[in-house]
């Protein structure tokens, strides 16, 4: 069984709390099954974060809700800015900021580059991530981060241009939620 680590963000101290494992404390025993059961400390007002598993061009942990810099400066495309976020069952990448209906991008890593030996090692990313924050920080600092990745440019990289402020997202995404409301009222109508 492979261990599970987590991380936590604590809203009222604003700081994380790193890498704490699931362990197997006991195996109980039914005939024909075998249950693992775990111990568990109650959480309380706690954002709980798993480790997907697979790691940045830093060799760095990625974690569920971490903001990723894509970078295949290689290909030529685009930077872009994702949040690894666990829907529907597995980890995907989803544009950041949010703010509009959320687009999950499932086939972001290569499956050809899972080694046979090693089965259960994940496959790794089909293009490079750096690991440039998370979501509870400030947009400030994940600006300063992406803009150390460009140090020696004059000109702010294309990548920040749709980043704005979470009060400013808040807002964007309220009044994009009123107007589909009243839209629909004027469907019914």
């Amino acid at each position: 069984m492979r261990t599970l680590k987590f991380r936590a963000w604590d809203p009222e101290t604003r700081q994380m709390q790193d890498e704490w494992i699931l362990n197997s404390d006991y195996s109980y025993s039914i005939p024909g099954e075998q249950i693992e059961l775990y111990q568990l400390t109650q959480i309380h007002g706690l954002e709980l974060m798993q480790f997907s598993g697979f790691y940045d061009r830093e060799g760095q942990e990625i974690y569920e809700g971490d903001i990723l810099l894509s970078q295949e400066l290689d290909t030529g495309l685009e930077e872009e800015l994702f949040e690894m976020c666990f829907e529907l069952g597995s980890f995907c990448l989803t544009d950041y900021p949010r703010v509009e209906a959320a687009a999950f991008y499932r086939n972001w890593y290569n499956s050809a580059s899972r080694n046979p030996e090693r089965q259960d090692e994940l496959p790794q990313p089909s293009c490079m991530f750096r690991v440039v924050g998370h979501r509870f920080e400030p947009l400030e600092r994940i600006e300063q981060r992406v803009m150390q990745t460009h140090e020696g440019q004059e000109e702010r990289p294309s990548v920040l241009k749709n980043l704005r402020p979470l009060s400013e997202q808040d807002d964007y995404l309220e009044d994009m939620y009123l107007d589909e409301l009243s839209d629909l009222e004027e469907d019914e109508e």
